[in-house]
């Protein structure tokens, strides 16, 4: 199959995924095919899947969403730089530590997404610090919000670029 009737069956099964009209009969491989799409991403960017790890799990996508952050100075709002199945990373005008545990609220395409995230990494950017976090006990189905999320704005940036080399 060629890449681009492959993605056309992937996005298909997604949006039918999304919208909850998913046939017992084609679960299975849409699961197979967000992994392949996943993994495929990774190799581009030359990431690797840690032990244990699956593809989707690992993939980051660039997107920016409205983010409230409850520290405990009080409430700051963001925007989300990047998107995992698993965190999020955003910049905040004060450091935090690492471990750190905060609450947040997140503007998901699908919905608020309502919790709390664990800093992972901190980084001083001069006029910011770019901060890490995991999310804490997320339910299945809004890891699998966030996963689709990602999964959503890997596709709109692979269409994108599919669609500047077209014709070369």
């Amino acid at each position: 199959m060629r890449l681009r009737e492959w993605l056309e069956t992937f996005r298909f099964l997604h949006e039918k995924a999304r919208a909850g009209r998913l046939a017992l009969a084609e679960v299975a491989a849409y699961h197979e095919l967000r992994e392949e799409f996943a993994a495929l991403l990774l190799a581009a960017q030359c990431l690797t899947v840690a032990p244990g790890q699956t593809a989707r799990g690992a993939l980051r996508a660039v997107r920016l969403l409205p983010l409230e952050l409850l520290l405990p100075s009080g409430s700051v709002r963001s925007e989300t730089l990047d998107l995992s199945a698993g965190g999020f990373s955003t910049f905040v005008p004060v450091a935090l530590p690492a471990g750190e545990l905060v609450g947040f609220a997140l503007a998901l395409s699908s919905g608020e997404l309502r919790g709390q995230a664990r800093v992972v990494n901190v980084s001083d950017e001069g006029t910011a610090w770019r901060i890490s976090f995991q999310l804490l006990g997320v339910s299945s189905a809004d890891s699998e919000r966030m996963e689709t999320e990602v999964l959503d704005t890997a596709l709109q940036h692979f269409e994108f670029f599919a669609s500047r080399t077209e014709g070369r």
